[in-house]
């Protein structure tokens, strides 16, 4: 059986862009009234706001589109077993390799519980990325084309995924919290080992959760999923915020996730209505591209449109900070686009 999608391509990219253009908007409008920024110093730190939130959310919606539809292409058949076990393994390998990573570089943290978190999030990142791409993995291995699809439960992935999730990142993250920094030698080894088995473990066991056979209507298991795991993660805020959490970039983190959140709303709303033309979506997502880093070089010029987004908007610093890297063409730790001062890029002595 071919595996199709209802969706035309570019649509993740395109939603997250329109998505990231709403929050910006709002968001750029908050730092220029909280900064004090007023005429076209506040229009420019609005743009700049809207630039940089439509680039993150039409990168990040890509993203999420790809390895959906990979994910969906791989569940379309069932691969041999030896197929499965190999790319399973795979998984378990990038997932270890994540946790083991982690644990060497932030050996010599003193802050261990975020040490902890920091492995525990890699583990689960890569854990989650190889449990989607492992069965295509195992399709192109296998080399088959037709047969059974895999049947995934959509109330199995809201209700249970999420807590062996969970479980495996409490696992790594318990392994590691009590740990003291500096790690070195055979310490090193061993909580690097451990972290590494806890994440190895996990790309399986999220991929066979997500096929238990559950009986309920997704819907039900959404609202159900949502009040269990938000009052948990609540809970796990509340308790930890004066030690532990109250210095994490929470701007960032939530202007990231309102665009992911307007993204899901404009899918819902705007998913069945786009058009099918193969093609013009795509188009529309690449052009929103051009014209947004566009925008985004050219308001970025305004030195009280940077300070506003830097000091009071979401990813505005960290989008630029890292744009400044990439265009920094004479690597001189100066960028000549988005305020990095350098007059002539293509000589490392002048900057």
């Amino acid at each position: 059986m071919r595996a199709r999608s209802t969706l035309p391509v570019g649509t993740g990219a395109w939603l997250g862009a329109l998505a990231g253009a709403l929050v910006g908007i709002v968001d750029g409008a908050r730092a220029a009234w909280t900064f004090g920024v007023a005429g076209k110093a506040a229009v420019a730190a609005v743009a700049l706001s809207l630039a940089v939130d439509a680039l993150a959310g039409l990168l990040g919606g890509a993203v999420v589109e790809t390895f959906a539809r990979l994910a969906r292409w791989g569940r379309a058949v069932t691969a041999p077993v030896p197929a499965r076990v190999v790319a399973f393994l795979v998984a378990a390998a990038l997932a270890a390799g994540a946790a083991g990573e982690t644990v060497a570089a932030t050996a010599t943290r003193n802050n261990r519980f975020l040490a902890a978190g920091l492995a525990a999030l890699a583990a689960l990142g890569a854990a989650t990325l190889g449990a989607l791409l492992a069965p295509a993995l195992a399709r192109v291995l296998g080399r088959r084309r037709a047969g059974e699809p895999e049947e995934v439960s959509p109330s199995a992935l809201l209700l249970f995924v999420p807590l062996v999730a969970a479980f495996g990142g409490v696992l790594v993250f318990a392994l590691l919290w009590r740990t003291r920094a500096p790690l070195v030698g055979p310490a090193l080894l061993r909580d690097a080992s451990r972290a590494g088995f806890a994440g190895a473990c996990l790309p399986w066991a999220l991929a066979r959760t997500a096929r238990l056979p559950v009986r309920i209507p997704w819907k039900g298991a959404a609202a159900a999923a949502g009040l269990a795991y938000g009052l948990v993660a609540a809970r796990f805020v509340s308790h930890n915020w004066s030690d532990n959490l109250r210095f994490a970039p929470w701007l960032d983190i939530g202007v990231a996730v309102a665009i992911g959140v307007a993204a899901i709303v404009l899918l819902a709303l705007l998913g069945p209505h786009l058009t099918r033309a193969r093609g013009r979506i795509a188009a529309a997502a690449l052009g929103t591209f051009v014209v947004t880093a566009g925008l985004l070089l050219g308001v970025s010029a305004s030195e009280s449109a940077r300070k506003a987004g830097v000091a009071r908007a979401g990813l505005v610093g960290p989008v630029l900070d890292a744009g400044r890297l990439l265009l920094d063409f004479d690597h001189d730790g100066y960028a000549g686009w988005l305020g990095g001062g350098d007059c002539d890029d293509h000589d490392p002595t002048t900057h």
